[in-house]
């Protein structure tokens, strides 16, 4: 797949902006606790940052070709691979309901639910893969 370059027009204008630093203010979820074997609500570290942008050309003609429809991505900075793809433009005032990820461009403001592998507890008491909602801001580059 093509690498991931944060590229492409930034305008400050509502809708026109092609990329977004976002940052969560707060993650909770459930966590797995060893000694009791049991899960409790937990608060999780927030400050995770993503970017928020839409597909570059040479992504479009890639993602064409495999007939699919994205137009936008969220991927954890530093990732090789997006979290969530994105087919919607926003026509809906700003808002885009993408998979685990609901996003404003007119509030500037996300939430991403990671499920975790709760239904695989093998894996998930193992890895401490839990399932976490992250709330926070974008801000346009």
């Amino acid at each position: 797949m093509a690498a991931f370059i944060f590229a492409g027009s930034v305008t400050a204008a509502y809708g026109e902006t092609s990329q977004y630093l976002c940052i969560s203010d707060v993650a909770v979820g459930l966590a797995f606790e060893k000694e009791t074997q049991s899960w409790h609500p937990q608060t999780f570290k927030a400050g995770h940052k993503y970017i928020f942008r839409k597909i570059n050309d040479e992504e479009r003609k890639e993602f064409e070709a495999l007939n699919l429809k994205w137009k936008w991505m969220f991927v954890e900075f530093g990732a090789a691979y997006p979290l969530v793809r994105c087919i919607d433009e926003s026509a809906n005032y700003g808002y885009m309901g993408c998979g685990n990820l609901s996003i404003s461009l007119k509030t500037l403001r996300f939430q991403l639910y990671r499920a975790g592998m709760f239904v695989e507890p093998e894996a998930e008491e193992a890895k401490g893969d839990n399932p976490v909602l992250e709330i926070g801001k974008c801000t346009p580059l």
